[in-house]
């Protein structure tokens, strides 16, 4: 994850709720954001959820029907796009097949005029940050994917934009060189000042590449943080669900004390003891949070343990070794499934659990995270 950047400091990019209509459809609905100067933003959601039209908003394609862009302190509501300090790398790359390394790169400074030697110091340096040197001769299908991506980086970095605006930049390389990618990224970014605001959604890719998230969900920002922040505490249950895996768990019969909310979780048959963390608008939760590497698993006891606060008996079900994890899928004694993830810190499965094996999960009350929607 980058290091953070001070949006009180000065907002590279500012916006001012933000709306984008097509007739009856809100593709953006009343978005505020604020990115700082030298930040990542990454903006994570599904298919549909408007991330796409706000990036291309930014980028002056679509015109706002409510509110306001600002960029380094300029409304840019009417400012076509070749006139903003803006510039934007697409998914697909876009590379002219016809033309060099260099010549790609070179492309966007001779459309603007200037002289063969600013042009030909701008691309060799620029070239020479992405670990592209002594490639500027070869055509864009004699490399590979992960250095054709880096062309597409180079062209969009080289007129220095105060903005980059990132497509899904890394979707069509493998998960090894995404991987690599991503830190390859930060590195540049950081090196180079530009604030980058990348769409993508790809979880992983958020988590690794941002300073800060915003997840978006029917046209609207749904919640802003870093990424531990809306990991570990999601305003909703949309955001708890789309951002890695949780079990989502309904409560009744709530009673506030000292020490936190007590409640019923029906469906699992057991009691639960929250924390004592205030929801917004002084609402109650309706559900709780919990995510599967938060799950402690023993093998079971005669008698079980549903009488003890947060914790339930159960059956495994499923096990699905992932390498450094195994996630295991839990029936409990109510019948609803129950994910539990454990880190694999030896060369043996934790404590041999198998298929059948009656086990006892439990968790603290410091995993559960309260959710008042």
């Amino acid at each position: 994850m980058q290091k953070g950047a001070d949006v009180a400091g000065g907002a590279a990019l500012e916006l001012r709720s933000v709306s984008r209509r097509y007739g009856e459809v809100r593709a953006v609905e009343d978005v505020s954001l604020a990115v700082g100067a030298g930040e990542i933003f990454c903006l994570l959601g599904a298919s549909g959820s408007g991330k796409t039209t706000l990036l291309r908003l930014l980028a002056g394609f679509e015109v706002p029907s409510a509110g306001d862009i600002f960029i380094a302190g300029q409304r840019m509501n009417d400012v076509p796009p070749y006139r903003r300090p803006v510039n934007l790398m697409f998914q697909q790359y876009a590379l002219f097949p016809h033309l060099t390394v260099a010549e790609n790169v070179a492309y966007g400074l001779q459309r603007e005029g200037l002289p063969r030697s600013e042009i030909r110091t701008r691309v060799g340096e620029m070239l020479a940050r992405v670990a592209l040197g002594g490639l500027e001769g070869r055509l864009p299908q004699q490399l590979s994917g992960g250095q054709q991506q880096r062309v597409a980086l180079a062209r969009a970095l080289v007129k220095r934009p105060r903005l980059l605006l990132l497509d899904e930049p890394l979707g069509a390389l493998d998960r090894r060189l995404r991987e690599q990618t991503q830190f390859e990224l930060v590195n540049l970014q950081e090196s180079l000042g530009v604030t980058f605001l990348v769409v993508t959604h790809d979880q992983d890719e958020a988590m690794r590449l941002g300073s800060r998230i915003g997840v978006m969900d029917r046209g609207r920002i749904v919640q802003v943080g870093t990424p531990r922040e809306v990991y570990e505490f999601p305003a909703s249950r949309f955001v708890a669900d789309f951002v890695g895996s949780v079990n989502l768990i309904e409560v009744a019969n709530l009673v506030a004390g000292p020490e936190g909310w007590r409640c019923e979780a029906l469906a699992l048959g057991c009691r639960l003891r929250l924390p004592a963390a205030p929801l917004p608008g002084g609402r109650t939760p309706v559900a709780v949070a919990l995510r599967p590497e938060k799950v402690r698993l023993s093998v079971a006891s005669e008698g079980g343990a549903t009488a003890v606060e947060n914790a339930v008996a159960g059956t495994i079900e499923e096990i699905a070794y992932l390498g450094d994890a195994t996630n295991y899928l839990i029936r409990t004694t109510t019948g609803v499934p129950l994910r539990a993830t454990c880190l694999n810190t030896a060369h043996v499965a934790a404590e041999g659990l198998r298929w059948g094996d009656a086990v006892c999960c439990d968790w603290p009350a410091e995993a559960l995270v309260p959710l008042a929607e």
